[in-house]
């Protein structure tokens, strides 16, 4: 496989967040699953010899929170809806404790992905593969 250095870079960052997507959904629900899939995707990764980006395994990882925090916004307690064609009630989770743990893992995502650009454009010997 010939990739440009802009394409390896490009599936460095999906590799790793999809990564990061599948560990907090193995640990959520799907199991070891999800984390045998998120290690191919690593190994994918590596294969192609893609620079590797763990600040993405972060940005990755709090993707399912924010969707929890969105699908819960109401929350905590019962929300009922009705429509023309039926109506239910569902009780939805307190939103704020995966709003912070999501903020928490971009704030740290966001914070390695500054040190790792600062560390290369000082030519420190920091690695991001």
């Amino acid at each position: 496989m010939n990739l440009t250095s802009y394409q390896k870079t490009r599936v460095g960052l999906v590799a790793w967040g999809a990564a990061g997507l599948l560990l907090t959904l193995g640990a959520v629900s799907l199991g070891h699953v999800a984390w045998v899939i998120s290690m191919a995707f690593l190994l994918i990764s590596a294969v192609v010899r893609a620079p590797g980006r763990p600040s993405a395994l972060f940005f990755g990882a709090s993707v399912p929170l924010v969707l929890v925090v969105v699908g819960h916004a109401a929350g905590p307690g019962w929300s009922c809806h009705s429509s023309p064609t039926g109506s239910g009630c569902d009780e939805l989770l307190d939103p704020r404790p995966y709003l912070m743990a999501a903020l928490v893992l971009l704030a740290t995502g966001t914070a390695l992905e500054l040190l790792l650009r600062r560390a290369s454009s000082r030519g420190t010997a920091i690695h991001s593969s």
